[in-house]
């Protein structure tokens, strides 16, 4: 089972991705963000990979980089520590129950040391959008 499984409507990261689902390994953390409504979470990243068949307005101006907002709705539990200024992050989001109530958890190792563990009762992309990442970090691949 897949991640975009876990998430309540996967419409919009299939319309981008396609059949194919981008890693959470290696995501660029922009964001965490706590609000009382639902109560929820809202989490900004970059996916490392790019499509390889964009929609066209992307590609007409270069961009190179898909960022994601996911927000997770009734949030039971959060647990941030280590929040580091650059966090290239591995994200896990399971379903862990039969009302699809979702776990997701972020770590990463090396020189940022960010931690994440939230639980709540559903997942779903806020928005997608891309942007020219001028130059893409060495690391990262442009295309799938």
């Amino acid at each position: 089972m897949s991640w975009v499984d876990a998430l309540h409507e996967p419409r919009s990261i299939r319309g981008v991705f396609g059949a194919f689902t981008p890693s959470l390994d290696g995501v660029v953390l922009h964001e965490i963000r706590l609000h009382r409504d639902g109560p929820s979470v809202y989490l900004r990243f970059d996916f490392r990979e790019f499509p390889t068949d964009p929609p066209r307005k992307w590609g007409a101006v270069g961009y190179n980089t898909v960022q994601v907002e996911l927000c997770l709705y009734a949030v039971e539990s959060v647990e941030v520590s280590e929040l580091s200024t650059v966090s290239v992050i591995d994200l896990n989001i399971s379903t862990i129950d039969r009302n699809g109530k979702v776990a997701v958890r972020a770590w990463t190792s090396g020189n940022s040391t960010t931690r994440l563990n939230v639980v709540a009762g559903s997942v779903s992309v806020a928005k997608v959008s891309a942007y020219k990442n001028d130059p893409p970090p060495p690391d990262r691949s442009t295309s799938l």
